[in-house]
């Protein structure tokens, strides 16, 4: 519940990671926080409107990804 952002490099080359929910508090995702993620094909948030910054290459290489 205290968790304000998503770091960079959080998820880096998380080559089995599908799916991702992002909780309500996060405000802020981070460069290359999913950096060559292959198989991430879907991001979901709780609370869209709490994120106030997705920052540049946030989902470099996500090539998979189909869903936000």
């Amino acid at each position: 519940s205290t968790l304000k952002m998503i770091c960079d490099n959080a998820f880096d080359e998380c080559k089995s990671l599908t799916h991702f929910e992002v909780p309500s508090n996060v405000e802020e995702i981070h460069e290359n926080a999913f950096n060559q993620c292959t198989s991430l094909a879907e991001i979901t948030f709780e609370k869209p409107s709490a994120l106030k910054t997705i920052h540049e290459y946030a989902f470099n290489g996500c090539n998979s990804l189909k869903k936000i």
